[in-house]
C-alpha cells in the first residue's frame, strides 16, 4: 500500500467520523482491496479449474493469494485455507474432527471465545462428544489455569495471542499498540527487529516483545512421528545427537524480553543486560 501522511485515508469508511470497534467481522476494508474485489467482479467470474479463460483467471489469483499469504506467514501454500469466512472455516475443521471424536471424547471452549470458535464445536454436541466452557473470573474476564484442570481432550482458542496479550495489559498494567507475529523462529527475530526499530525511530521508549512454544501438542508429535525426525531416549545435545541418527528433541519453553532506550532505562533504575 502506498505510503500517505494519514493512513486514515486509504480506509474509505473512516470517513464517516464513525469508531469502528467491532472485532473482526467489523474490521475495514482499505480502497486497495475494494478496487481489486471491484475490478475482478467487473471482468467476469467464473468456476474454478474449468478450461475457459475466467476460470483460468480465478485459479491464477487463488494461486497467487495462497504464495503471498504463504509467504507472509512463513508456511507453505498447501498449508493456507481459503474461505468465505472465519466462521466457514471453523465449521469445516470441526467436521474434519467430527470423524474422529464421539461419545466419551470432550472438547473445551472458552468462555470468552467469538461466537465463530464457539458454534461450530457445540455442534459435535449431536454425536455424543462433551463440550464444556472453560470459565472466566469476572469483572476482570481473565481465564484462569486453575478452572481449566478438570478438562482435558482438545482445548480451541481462537484468539489467544490476544488474549496473552490482554491479560498482560491489566495484571502488570502494561499499555500501548501489540502485534501478533507467525513464523516460530523468524517471527520471534522479527518481533524484535521491530520492536528495536520503533524504540530507534522515536516511536516508543519501551517494548515488551515475548513469545512461547507448547512442545506437548499431540499434532506437533505426530507430525515429527510420521516424518521420521522424532528423537527417542534420553536428551542430548545437538551435536552429539549426529552419531547416533540425529532427530529433534522437543522442549516446552515461554520468554519475555524488555526493550528500551538507553535513558529511559537509566531513569527507571532497570539493569541492562546486553546492547542491541
Amino acid at each position: 500500500m502506498p505510503a500517505s501522511p494519514d493512513p486514515r485515508s486509504h480506509f474509505p469508511a473512516l470517513a464517516s467520523g464513525v469508531a469502528w470497534l467491532d472485532n473482526a467481522a467489523g474490521a475495514q476494508v482499505p480502497r486497495r482491496c475494494i478496487d481489486a474485489i471491484s475490478a475482478y467482479l467487473a471482468g467476469g467470474t467464473g468456476n474454478v479449474w474449468q478450461a475457459y479463460p475466467a476460470s483460468r483467471a480465478v485459479d491464477a489469483i487463488k494461486v497467487r493469494v495462497r504464495e503471498e499469504t504463504a509467504a507472509f506467514l512463513n508456511c507453505r501454500p498447501g498449508e493456507v485455507a481459503i474461505g468465505t469466512s472465519s466462521t466457514a472455516l471453523a465449521f469445516q475443521l470441526a467436521r474434519a474432527f467430527s470423524r474422529m471424536w464421539g461419545a466419551g471424547d470432550e472438547v473445551v471452549i472458552s468462555e470468552l471465545e467469538h461466537e465463530a470458535n464457539a458454534s461450530p464445536w457445540r455442534g459435535l454436541e449431536r454425536q455424543g462428544v462433551a463440550v464444556r466452557v472453560w470459565r472466566a473470573r469476572w469483572p476482570e474476564g481473565r481465564l484462569s489455569l486453575d478452572a481449566l484442570a478438570a478438562h482435558a481432550l482438545a482445548l480451541f482458542l481462537a484468539q489467544l495471542s490476544n488474549l496473552m496479550a490482554g491479560n498482560i495489559s491489566i495484571v502488570h498494567g502494561v499499555i500501548g499498540s501489540s502485534r501478533t507475529f507467525m513464523g516460530e523462529e523468524s517471527a520471534g527475530v522479527d518481533a524484535v527487529r521491530i520492536a528495536m526499530s520503533r524504540i530507534a525511530a522515536g516511536q516508543s521508549r519501551i517494548a515488551l516483545v515475548g513469545g512461547a512454544y507448547n512442545a506437548e501438542r499431540w499434532d506437533i508429535v505426530q507430525h515429527l512421528v510420521m516424518g521420521g525426525v522424532l528423537r527417542h531416549g534420553e536428551p542430548t545435545g545437538v551435536w552429539e545427537r549426529a552419531g547416533d541418527g540425529g532427530g529433534m528433541e522437543l522442549g516446552t519453553i515461554g520468554a519475555f524480553l524488555v526493550l528500551e532506550e538507553r535513558r529511559h532505562a537509566e531513569a527507571r533504575g532497570a539493569k541492562p543486560f546486553a546492547r542491541i
